[in-house]
């Protein structure tokens, strides 16, 4: 009657405890506070999140969950430790509380043995510490029939994984476990935030913004943010506005991945339980789920009608509080943890003691029998009885070469298996030491082949101004704002490099140096409003001025103005520099033309623009002195100066 038994929901993100009879009694952040010099715990939860990017060098907030499974056992085993204790204070002679934890469907068994052992570590009862799978706990917890004969599917999105399950008559169907959710959304956002306007931000205000503002289908009305952070390039506190639409292009790609699964989870779903799916819906759970138009997305993308749970990111730990409810109708949900205990064991260890008594238990009991007739035969013997001793040893002997045969030869196969055991596990660590060797040398390969591409690229464009000097550069920092098109490489006057330089890429002219600096230089693009290029075009030979427009330069788009009104020029024309230049080295590639319009006076007309080179990709210029021979440069593309 003093038993308490408890439900937990382990997450990256938050742990929830739930208590029978009581309900959610814990609900706190999985982060842990610990002293790097003492490795004292500090604080737990609450507090120590409220500690995250503010604490002084010798203290450090931690999560110790990783992707759903434990990454810091200590730390895990202390956190663990103190969430139970505040859910049940235990007296001195109370009993230890029966504990049931959800792991991911796509967790190892060392992942899994862990977690029991750090849960009864922290106080549960050893022989009543049981797993529950995240998915089943959540179908569970949003009250969907999974004892009935009939197909739900549930997506749990949390912090670290995203669960998707086919779950029917008490069990999962198929299910697939994917390590992208809550806490992958947070990166891209600061990732995006970052590349686009150079501004590091960290992961509680990528959190605030992806509660505020986040989204992952388009909504009815835009709304906005301000945010503020470091700029990377100044150093300085800088706010700037950002907008609902960015933050859907920044979680495009993790969400993106979550559908693919649920697609991939639908294909390997039974016909029949895929019907039951399509008419009940799927269900989503976890904070994840929160994600403002994530349902319309997923329905968009299936077909199918999807419904986001009541209290979603309640459902797993109220699912591992009714199992506890009904323990006797739901323990076939449970994973009980002698089965993963002794699996691990001897893929760890070696043990064979379990092996040893089950498998050869008749041989022992044999050799026992055995030596009570010997020291019975010898006791016999030496009390002179030799009638006895003939006629026993008679019996004996046969039996007993057998015997000991059997003995020898268990006691061999038992020494060869733990030999193999031993060897086996020394090869599999060597094998998984090879497997994260090549891992690392193909994402070395990579961009080495990335890096010989682009080195490709600038030694092409370098071989066509070979009377002027080039120097290669690397993109270090982009502008912003909406006016303005500019950026900083990372080649200065040290490197010679100095204003009125032309910038070119692969693909043709970028734009020309503005300002430099002993390290750094800055550029400014074709696209900025306040650039002007001479340029003309190669079919027709129709003369005009390239200029940046601030309504087109969001679009990566530029304008070719003052064409004569009498000009042939027509969409799909090359531009290139003219010969009229005096930075510019004639024949470099500007772009093509996309549309043709009229000016309002009638006597010339515009053409926008597709520039040759894609400036939201770019991330490598080659700087050309112009102080060099201006002649043309070799390009199949140039024209006749006297045409």
């Amino acid at each position: 009657m003093f038993t308490k038994d408890m439900g937990i929901d382990l997450g990256t993100a938050n742990t929830l405890v739930y208590v029978k009879g009581k309900g959610i009694v814990v609900n706190e952040p999985s982060v842990v506070a610990i002293n790097t010099q003492t490795r004292e715990v500090l604080a737990v939860g609450n507090e120590a999140k409220e500690m995250i990017g503010r604490t002084p060098g010798n203290i450090v907030a931690i999560r110790p969950m990783k992707d759903g499974v434990i990454a810091d056992f200590d730390t895990t085993q202390a956190m663990l430790r103190y969430f139970i204790g505040k859910a049940y204070v235990r007296s001195m002679f109370g009993p230890k509380p029966r504990v049931v934890v959800c792991v991911p469907s796509g967790a190892t068994e060392v992942e899994k043995r862990a977690i029991i052992e750090a849960a009864i570590s922290a106080g549960s009862k050893d022989k009543d510490t049981y797993l529950i799978e995240e998915p089943m706990a959540a179908s569970i917890g949003a009250g969907l029939p999974v004892e009935e004969p009939t197909g739900s599917m549930v997506v749990d999105i949390g912090g670290g994984t995203s669960e998707v399950a086919v779950i029917s008559l008490g069990g999962i169907v198929t299910s697939t476990s994917l390590r992208v959710a809550g806490d992958e959304f947070d990166s891209h956002i600061v990732n995006y935030i970052k590349k686009e306007y150079n501004l590091a931000i960290g992961d509680r205000t990528a959190e605030e913004i992806k509660i505020q503002i986040g989204s992952a289908f388009p909504k009815e009305k835009d709304e906005t943010m301000d945010i503020r952070g470091r700029d990377l390039i100044t150093g300085l506190p800088k706010t700037i506005n950002i907008t609902a639409p960015e933050i859907m292009e920044a979680l495009h790609e993790p969400v993106y991945s979550i559908v693919d699964t649920i697609k991939q989870t639908l294909e390997a779903t039974p016909p029949e339980l895929a019907a039951d799916i399509m008419e009940s819906g799927i269900t989503l759970t976890g904070g994840g789920a929160l994600l403002s138009g994530l349902d319309k997305l997923i329905s968009s993308e299936t077909g199918m009608p999807v419904n986001v749970a009541n209290e979603p990111l309640n459902c797993v730990a109220m699912g591992t509080g009714l199992v506890l409810e009904h323990i006797d109708t739901l323990k076939s949900v449970l994973v009980s943890p002698r089965k993963i205990r002794f699996k691990f064991k001897l893929l760890s260890k070696g043990e064979l003691k379990l092996k040893f008594f089950e498998s050869y238990k008749k041989q022992i009991l044999t050799a026992i029998a055995v030596l009570l007739v010997v020291a019975s035969v010898f006791t016999a013997g030496r009390a002179g009885n030799a009638n006895f001793l003939e006629s026993t040893l008679g019996f004996v002997v046969t039996p007993l070469q057998k015997v000991s045969t059997n003995v020898s030869s268990f006691f061999s196969e038992t020494f060869s298996e733990l030999k193999d055991g031993n060897n086996i596990e020394l090869e599999n660590k060597n094998l998984k030491a090879e497997v994260e060797r090549l891992k690392r040398e193909n994402k070395r390969l990579s961009l080495l082949d990335e890096e010989n591409k682009k080195l490709s690229s600038l030694l092409e464009i370098s071989q066509k101004y070979a009377s002027y000097d080039t120097t290669a550069s690397q993109i270090i920092a982009k502008d912003p704002g909406n006016w303005y098109n500019i950026f900083v490489i990372d080649k200065g006057t040290s490197s010679g490099i100095s204003s009125n330089m032309v910038l070119t890429a692969s693909g043709g002219l970028v734009g020309k140096v503005t300002e430099s600096g002993y390290t750094y230089s800055k550029g400014m693009s074709i696209l900025d409003s306040r650039s002007s290029i001479s340029a003309v075009s190669v079919r027709t030979g129709d003369l005009g001025i390239v200029k940046g427009d601030y309504t087109l330069m969001n679009d990566g788009l530029c304008k070719m103005e003052y064409i004569d009104s009498e000009a042939e020029i027509m969409k799909g024309d090359e531009i290139i520099t003219s010969h009229l230049s005096d930075i510019f080295p004639p024949g470099i590639s500007i772009g093509t033309v996309k549309e043709i319009k009229t000016d309002t006076n009638g006597l010339t007309k515009y053409a926008i623009i597709e520039p040759s080179v894609d400036f939201k990709h770019l991330d490598t210029v080659l700087v050309i002195s112009s102080d060099g021979k201006m002649e043309e440069v070799k390009s199949d593309n140039s024209i006749n100066e006297e045409d």
